[in-house]
């Protein structure tokens, strides 16, 4: 069930950032992500790219993109997930990985309470928006399109996997309106090897279910096949193959997304993994 946690509020003022350059004192955006969560026979694989781009699609920098959480646990984020202003030095107005960092921090994840997440979310959100003018609030992504998505993946006391996913989405209007929704994963979602995509999709989309030539040659490939149609038993799955299948699917959208239709948002055609199962987090070298 989704929980909500929406608002409008008068005299609202943002702009969004990833990383990027911009005239001084403007807002950046930083954004262009692919990550897939793969559950499997150990647990659960991660994988994402690296590159970190501005506005215009440059790459700005690289980093690892799975954050740990404790001994069991872990976090991803999608969309815009900061809001810099381009000053010298860098004021970062609001960095989503870093609040749920903090949030976190010292905490049992499997104890946390995610309607305080979700609301502490908003609030440092709107705070941003209070910071710059209305010309520099960032677009918006209203509808099933999210601006900014978290999902946090977990093992449970009982060595179950769990998972929480938060959606926010933002409507630049005066007043603007937040809304931050909260959902918890079921068990249910676990029992195949279903890939959760986050981030740019499109190339995933087209090889689950799309025709475009191009990509008759990875539709083809056994592992993508063993894959993406998400009827693969869990215990069925090991993590080496869903790797394989991650990194494929990665490296294909960093270097042909821009020949589907669409905006083209750019990831990097490297990846980090990590295996996440009632042992830990364990980051898996990349050959």
């Amino acid at each position: 069930m989704w929980k909500r946690f929406g608002f409008l509020s008068p005299g609202l003022v943002i702009v969004l950032a990833l990383v990027g350059f911009a005239r001084q004192g403007q807002g950046l955006e930083r954004g262009g992500t692919l990550i897939l969560a793969i559950p499997v026979r150990e647990g659960l694989v991660l994988c994402g790219d690296r590159w970190i781009t501005d506005q215009t699609g440059a790459r700005v920098g690289e980093e690892t993109k799975i954050k740990p959480v404790g001994e069991r646990a872990a976090f991803v984020i999608s969309g815009r997930v900061g809001l810099d202003l381009n000053t010298n030095p860098r004021t970062v107005l609001f960095d989503a990985h870093q609040l749920t960092e903090q949030f976190l921090k010292d905490k049992d994840v499997e104890t946390a309470d995610w309607e305080d997440y979700a609301t502490t979310l908003r609030s440092a959100f709107q705070g941003a928006l209070e910071r710059v003018p209305f010309a520099q609030w960032p677009e918006s992504r209203w509808g099933s399109q999210s601006f900014l998505q978290v999902l946090i993946f977990y093992i449970d006391s009982q060595h179950q996997l769990q998972g929480v996913y938060v959606r926010l989405q933002y409507l630049k209007q005066q007043p603007p309106m937040i809304d931050v929704s909260l959902k918890r994963m079921v068990r249910g979602q676990f029992t195949h090897a279903l890939p959760i995509p986050i981030g740019n999709q499109r190339v995933y989309r087209e090889l689950e279910s799309g025709h475009a030539p191009a990509f008759d040659d990875l539709r083809r490939s056994a592992i993508i096949q063993r894959f993406i149609k998400g009827t693969l038993p869990v215990d069925s799955a090991t993590s080496s193959e869903a790797i394989s299948f991650a990194r494929m699917v990665i490296s294909a959208t960093s270097t042909r997304a821009r020949l589907l239709p669409g905006p083209y948002e750019p990831v990097g055609p490297d990846c980090d993994c990590f295996v996440l199962s009632k042992e830990g987090l364990v980051p898996i070298p990349d050959h």
